[in-house]
């Protein structure tokens, strides 16, 4: 590898022409001039944080539902079950989504982990009362078999799962708040039918009797509760497997249509009209995708046709997922998604069979992709959702992550997955100063209540888009540090056709028009966190960046302070954050109008020009 060159040899000043025409002096009513371009979008694109769907007075709700759940509980609910015993499955699709061999080792040697809590044993005990929420219901959702299924001694993996199953029939044969709860109950389904040559493999009659009893007693129970389920992603899993259980079960033709009229309804409540979820979580978005995906594959299998709305969602997710993908790493990691799930995204983006291109804009859903050549990125343009939507959101408006030939050099720190200690708190990693964007005076751009959720974010941000033949860029507004500190923020990015050339302008105002007094001067940092595989050194006048490929970036920036400060970073698998760099450029605030241009160069092909 050669040295890189000194910056000042080749570097030219990149930033400055291309926001003329996307600058702009107001919040409100603005949009950029540009010409006119076959990959132009709609300017002036605006987000508004929605209001949460209504639902049952919560009083009442809450009384209605322990008064169903008592009646559930009941020595005569069973028998309201009973129905049609099935004798065999009319087909048992297989599971098209691979599991983990790594836990499937740790499955053969008794271990059963999920998100670093474990119980051991032969099966597990489903009945001590000391197993982690989290991991309790994984095991009863019986998800483990995916990765089971992948041990290469199919024998030893049948050994687990027969006597699983018998001890869950043996304590869990009659309703169990947490065992069936709706969620639960329609994960299990699906993995008990996709399965099935784990689970029923047997000459066992009797055995075999009750699975499939207990199966048709699942099913019957699901229809009578999914409005039991909480809205968002576990009703639409409760929906889906009942539809799929019930298409692939006999005599269940009659629950079919009310499971599809849920299913149906849910996805138009839970997608936006983009394909975005409402809670705005990309790991959310692939879960959706997975389950459209299974039903139609269990359709299929059955031999029946599946209903239009099905492909039409699956076709929406899976562009608004590539819009979101960043190649080499999985998710942008924004509310929620954390990188290194690659494998899974791919899988699914394969399985969708849908040729829709990547979502460039998400209008509804608040999230912008700029791509050129091997070099895209994706910021954050929208607003936190209302309520339990925003318990796993992020104070992270108008932060943004680039990848360059699936390497990644501009990230944020990401969020761990449900449950998982990864030793920094989590309130941490959803502050604004974990994300790659403009922090004002050491605070978040949104209030992060005791119960997770989110308040005081920003009441709109509007987004304006330029295509022209020597790039693609865009600017961004929003009034998410007015409220408190008396600030309008504006970001505008340009990404070079070439997709070597990332530069940006980052501008506070005063909302009043006036600079603040001495006393009520403020600090504007900006955060940029790095990949853990990308070195940084200083030099005069920024930053060189090194990556593991051998390619070399320059970070520039002559408007502010720059320093180099240590950062975390979570990716999936990873038990631990991973230590890191970030780069902060650091401004006082004394004037009405600051302005801070910066630009990251591919010196090795700056170089080469």
């Amino acid at each position: 590898m050669t040295s890189p060159p000194s910056p000042t040899s080749f570097m030219k000043e990149t930033t400055g022409a291309h926001f003329q025409g996307l600058a702009a002096d107001e919040l409100i009513d603005t949009a950029p001039r540009h010409s006119q371009s076959a990959r132009d979008i709609p300017a002036d694109i605006i987000a508004i944080r929605s209001r949460p769907r209504r639902g049952h007075l919560p009083v009442l709700g809450a009384i209605w539902s322990g008064a169903r759940q008592l009646g559930y509980a009941s020595i005569f609910y069973g028998l309201r079950l009973r129905g049609q015993f099935p004798s065999r499955l009319l087909a048992s699709p297989s599971d098209i989504w691979p599991g983990d061999p790594d836990v499937a080792k740790l499955l053969a040697s008794g271990v059963f982990r999920y998100h670093g809590a474990e119980v051991r044993g032969d099966i597990p005990d489903l009945t001590d009362p000391d197993i982690p929420g989290p991991l309790k219901r994984w095991l009863h959702s019986f998800m483990w078999l995916r990765d089971l299924a992948m041990l290469d001694d199919v024998r030893k993996a049948r050994a687990i799962a027969k006597p699983a199953l018998e001890h869950w029939l043996a304590h869990y044969s009659r309703w169990d708040r947490l065992a069936w709860a709706p969620a639960t109950t329609g994960l299990r389904l699906m993995m008990l039918i996709n399965h099935a040559p784990l689970v029923l493999a047997t000459k066992d009659l009797v055995y075999r009797s009750k699975v499939l009893n207990s199966l048709a007693h699942q099913g019957r129970h699901l229809a009578r509760t999914l409005d039991l389920a909480a809205p968002g992603l576990p009703r639409l899993q409760a929906a889906t497997g009942l539809v799929f259980s019930s298409i692939l079960l006999p005599s269940g033709e009659a629950r079919i249509k009310p499971g599809l009229n849920a299913l149906e309804r849910e996805l138009a409540a839970i997608l936006l009209p983009d394909g975005i979820p409402e809670c705005r979580n990309p790991d959310t978005l692939a879960h959706i995708l997975q389950l459209l995906i299974s039903l139609r594959d269990g359709y299929r299998a059955a031999r029946k046709t599946p209903p239009t709305f099905l492909q039409i969602h699956i076709d929406s997710a899976a562009a608004a997922l590539r819009g979101l993908h960043l190649k080499g790493h999985g998710f942008a990691c924004f509310n929620g998604a954390r990188h290194g799930q690659e494998r899974r995204i791919q899988h699914c983006l394969d399985m969708s069979e849908s040729k829709a291109a990547a979502q460039l804009s998400a209008r509804q859903g608040g999230y912008q992709r700029l791509e050129a050549q091997r070099s895209a990125l994706v910021i954050d343009t929208g607003v936190a959702p209302y309520g339990r939507l925003s318990k796993a959101a992020n104070a992270g408006g108008l932060a943004f992550e680039f990848v360059n030939d699936g390497i990644a050099i501009i990230v944020n720190c990401g969020t761990p997955a449900a449950g998982q200690n990864c030793g920094v708190p989590l309130a941490a990693l959803r502050a604004t100063a974990a994300h790659s964007t403009l922090v004002v005076n050491d605070t978040n751009s949104a209030g992060l209540k005791a119960n997770g959720e989110i308040s005081r974010t920003a009441k709109s941000v509007r987004t304006g888009r330029i295509s022209e033949a020597d790039g693609h860029g865009l600017t961004v507004k929003s009034d998410a540090y007015a409220q408190r500190h008396g600030y309008l923020m504006q970001r505008s990015l340009w990404l070079s056709a070439d997709g070597n050339t990332l530069s940006g302008e980052d501008q506070v105002r005063s909302a009043s028009g006036k600079p603040p007094s001495r006393r009520a001067q403020k600090q504007l940092d900006i955060r940029f966190h790095l990949h853990p595989d990308v070195g940084v050194n200083p030099t005069s006048d920024g930053a060189l960046l090194t990556l593991k490929n051998s390619a070399w970036w320059y970070f520039r920036c002559s408007d502010a302070a720059l320093g180099i400060e240590p950062s975390v970073y979570i990716t999936d698998g990873a038990e631990k954050a991973l230590n890191t760099k970030q780069l902060v450029l650091t401004v006082s605030l004394t004037q009405a109008q600051q302005d801070v241009r910066w630009s990251l160069i591919n010196g090795q092909a700056a170089r080469e020009t």
